[in-house]
């Protein structure tokens, strides 16, 4: 009998298997051969490690010190979860970390506390001269402490202000001139040759146009998350971050008086010939509409996904002004059957509107909740509207649970009794011409070539109809998919 012949396969090709597989498959792949067994442990210490029990921490030490602790500088990024470990694993944890010379990213998810329950800590982490990004659920003194001590070039920080519960930037007692010390733009200036992303929750803000604390330019700045119960002034930002690309923005709840005060003042300071003027262009804001109402951008946004949970009636004015002058190219947004109704000031007129000319993909789910609704009649206006937009893709759910009078709560299984008859919208679900509908959309939209229309109801009763690009469905690299998808 011929000896089995065992194929050899280059060296160069198994570390590619090895550095594009995830980390469970690497795990795997070090068991079949000493050169994957060494490949593969490098491949999967660049993925992040989060660490959150003492079984999980004595685990990965022990990984760590095999093959002679040469495996110290292929770390990448941890995620700690500190609160839950014991005190004899967090310096055995740290004590390691010290040799971590190539670490560029570190989480704690409760970063104030473990400063002050764990002194040393800052001492490793501000001798980390590789570190580019440094975040922390719980930010306060300690971690300004800490902040101020660094010697690194961050690229990216995240802090959460809100949730440092004796001296927290939330405390109304907190003077204006330590928050404005704190305040994003000056308090970071330190990185603005290095700095791309922020992500700060849970802080007051101040209208400080003006100040003169605010003057640093982060060129580099490209992403900015903010989350907080006040509104932030903008103006700081827009001079501070000439260059951002992308925006996330999360305000406390306001009056509709209250907002439309804030819009205007800040339409009004952006449009002023003598003032900062608005950023010159925004790639994709995510948030709510309230908030990006109040900020008052001029500047054009090419992909905005709305994140409020349904949209009203009420919130329509606010949505035809957004688009006015973002004109998007992309737009996701869930509303309420409700905004289908109104030929004149509803959806469709909003879509019928000057700023909505760009569209080219546009993601709507709608959620009807009148059971005396006429759908189909609503969703052919609807169809009316998009047949003037350049759309080339398209997503489209209309659910209907909240009709189902057999389900109490969304999520909860219908009732096994014996159903009711359906209602007025039930039925003019059930009676829907999808195949109809789709037709109308080739027929009036030429360069759609991606599209998904779903009707969830009644009852039950699903339905959906595709248009499958040619090639496959595709986005562009880097693009967020959960911008693009229900």
């Amino acid at each position: 009998m011929a000896a089995a012949i065992t194929p050899s396969i280059n060296d160069d090709i198994l570390r590619e298997v090895a550095f594009s597989s995830p980390p469970d498959t690497c795990a795997r792949l070090m068991l079949t051969c000493r050169y994957l067994y060494h490949e593969a442990a490098k491949s999967t210490l660049q993925h992040e490690v989060y660490l959150g029990c003492d079984a999980q921490i004595d685990r990965f030490l022990r990984f760590l010190v095999a093959e002679d602790h040469t495996r110290f500088r292929y770390v990448r990024s941890l995620r700690l979860h500190l609160n839950l470990l014991s005190s004899d694993l967090v310096r055995k944890l740290f004590d390691n970390i010290a040799h971590m010379t190539r670490l560029t990213s570190l989480e704690m998810s409760d970063g104030e506390l473990a400063l002050e329950t764990y002194p040393y800590i800052g001492d490793v982490v501000k001798r980390i001269t590789s570190l580019q990004h440094l975040g922390s659920c719980t930010a306060g003194w300690l971690v300004i402490a800490l902040l101020n001590d660094l010697d690194c070039d961050l690229t990216s920080i995240n802090l959460d202000w809100g949730a440092v519960v004796d001296e927290s930037f939330r405390d109304n007692r907190m003077k204006r001139e330590t928050l404005l010390q704190y305040h994003p733009v000056p308090f970071l200036s330190k990185w603005t040759h290095s700095l791309s992303e922020l992500r700060c929750s849970g802080g007051r803000t101040l209208n400080i146009p003006g100040d003169p604390e605010c003057t640093a330019v982060y060129p580099k700045m490209r992403k900015l998350t903010i989350t907080c119960d006040n509104f932030p002034d903008p103006l700081p930002y827009i001079r501070a971050y000439p260059n951002l690309t992308h925006l996330s923005a999360v305000f406390g709840g306001f009056a509709h008086v209250e907002s439309a005060h804030h819009r205007k003042r800040n339409l009004q300071r952006q449009l002023d010939p003598r003032g900062t003027g608005t950023w010159r262009h925004i790639e994709q804001y995510t948030g709510h509409l309230g908030s990006l109402y109040q900020l008052g951008l001029t500047c054009a946004i090419d992909r905005v996904r709305i994140d409020d949970p349904l949209l009203a009636e009420s919130d329509v004015e606010l949505l035809s002004d957004i688009i006015f002058h973002a004109k998007p190219r992309h737009l996701k947004i869930a509303c309420d059957g409700a905004l289908l109704l109104d030929q004149h000031t509803g959806l469709s007129a909003t879509l019928l509107g000057y700023g909505a000319s760009r569209l080219e993909s546009l993601v709507v789910t709608i959620l009807p909740r009148d059971k005396d609704m006429d759908i189909g009649s609503a969703l052919d206006t609807l169809a009316c509207a998009l047949a003037i937009l350049p759309l080339c893709r398209l997503r489209l759910l209309v659910e209907g649970v909240l009709l189902d009078p057999t389900r109490p709560y969304i999520g909860v299984p219908p009732a096994p009794a014996s159903p009711p008859p359906y209602n007025f919208a039930e039925r003019s679900l059930s009676k829907f011409d999808l195949d109809g509908f789709m037709w109308m959309l080739t027929e009036t939209l030429p360069r759609l070539n991606d599209a998904i229309v779903r009707i969830h109801g009644p009852r039950e009763h699903r339905q959906e109809r595709k248009i499958e690009p040619s090639g496959g469905s595709y986005l562009a690299s880097g693009l967020d998919r959960s911008l693009f998808e229900f």
